[in-house]
């Protein structure tokens, strides 16, 4: 659970202080929204305003590098890196990362689907939480 709980305050913080103000200053935010849009509609059928669109761009970078950290702590075990009692303590860290991520975002994605706004359900669209889970 301890996972689960950094996860959740961690991923939304880093989007919106760290991915969002980078993205701002850039020119191809215009660009990489209307790709979203595009894609999000050709692939899935769901037409998002921009806002939302960005709002997830901007949250699913810091998930992805959750993922990456979740992995990168797997390394010594695949690669046969340190001492074997390394290598499982990382491994177990690396997956009760991903487990601790796995569990939050099927618990927010129920509850927005469940009780949130319109917004918030705007957010996480039923086809895309479908996929997801």
């Amino acid at each position: 659970l301890g996972f689960s709980a950094l996860w959740y305050f961690a991923i939304p913080f880093f989007g919106h202080k760290v991915v969002m103000p980078y993205i701002d200053r850039k020119p191809w935010k215009k660009r990489i929204i209307d790709i979203n849009q595009k894609a999000q509609n050709k692939f899935l059928g769901l037409e998002m305003e921009a806002a939302d669109v960005y709002e997830n761009i901007c949250e699913s970078i810091p998930m992805v590098c959750q993922h990456g950290i979740g992995g990168a702590l797997c390394i010594p075990a695949v690669l046969g890196i340190g001492s074997p009692t390394l290598q499982t303590t990382m491994a177990c860290h690396g997956a009760l990362c991903e487990a601790g991520w796995e569990l939050q975002d099927t618990l927010r994605i129920c509850w927005v689907r469940l009780l949130g706004s319109e917004r918030e359900k705007a957010l996480k669209p039923l086809a895309i939480c479908i996929i997801m889970l």
